[in-house]
């Protein structure tokens, strides 16, 4: 009991990103063992009848994979993206944009089905992934990522690359995961454009409750290894300018998790 009551506290001192990972993983195992009746009743189908009896299945299916490498697939990509969003964004704007991802997906992928005429299954967390992932890209396009054989690559080219495999699969029979890497990458594409045009996005979609948000603010605009990032002109500008090159510096080399919580808190409110 004690051993079960010490899990419960861990997850619930968790992150955001680690509660997703703990979720997906849970209904996986679920459905190991009852696969039929867990498709059955949560995964989204284009069949308008089963949609009226099971509107819930817009977002459950999300939360359903395949086979172990689907899952595995989702969930590296959500660990690594999700620690790099939200260098930039807060947990609650992870959280809304993750779940109006698998949702922009799930309307996607029946409007196709239906235009198409065809009766098929959609499961699977590749829409909200993808949504924070083209978020990101959009963001800091030239950040780059070191990847094991290809060395340092621009973000912005990992993902062409992927909503490009999934434009591909549209003339597949696996028409529906691609249907969802396209809607998720929709979404997470607009979110930032219409951030970074200052447009208020909050007019259309609630993602942060900040009402000060609305005030105007003085910004300038500098320049770190190619990467925009807009900070307010009031205090010294040549300072914040060097604390956020050294941020950067630490990230890169250590990664996101190295940082204090200082220099979280200091480097997401230079990134609204």
């Amino acid at each position: 009991m004690d051993n079960f009551n010490s899990i419960l506290l861990k997850i619930k001192n968790s992150s955001i990103i680690e509660k997703l990972l703990i979720l997906n993983s849970i209904f996986f195992l679920i459905t190991l063992f009852t696969k039929s009746l867990f498709i059955k009743w949560f995964a989204l189908n284009t069949d308008y009848n089963l949609l009226f009896l099971k509107p819930w299945s817009l977002f459950t299916y999300a939360f359903l994979h395949n086979n172990f490498f689907h899952l595995f697939s989702n969930l590296l990509i959500l660990y690594y993206i999700g620690d790099l969003f939200k260098t930039f964004f807060n947990n609650k704007q992870l959280l809304y944009l993750y779940f109006y991802g698998v949702f922009s997906s799930s309307i996607l992928f029946i409007i196709v089905g239906y235009f198409i005429n065809s009766n098929s299954t959609l499961v699977g967390a590749s829409g909200a992934v993808t949504a924070l992932f083209v978020a990101v890209a959009t963001k800091i396009p030239h950040y780059k990522i070191r990847l094991l054989l290809f060395g340092d690559v621009k973000i912005w080219v990992l993902a062409f690359i992927w909503v490009s495999l999934s434009l591909l699969q549209l003339t597949t029979n696996n028409y529906g995961g691609a249907v969802a890497h396209i809607g998720g990458a929709l979404i997470g594409y607009f979110y930032v454009y219409f951030q970074l045009n200052t447009i208020d996005w909050r007019k259309f979609i609630t993602f942060s409750s900040d009402k000060s948000a609305k005030k105007k603010t003085n910004l300038k605009t500098i320049y770190r290894k190619n990467t925009k990032i807009k900070i307010s002109t009031t205090g010294t500008d040549q300072e914040k300018q060097s604390k956020i090159d050294a941020i950067l510096d630490k990230i890169s080399k250590s990664g996101y998790d190295s940082l204090t919580q200082e220099e979280k808190s200091f480097l997401f409110k230079q990134g609204k």
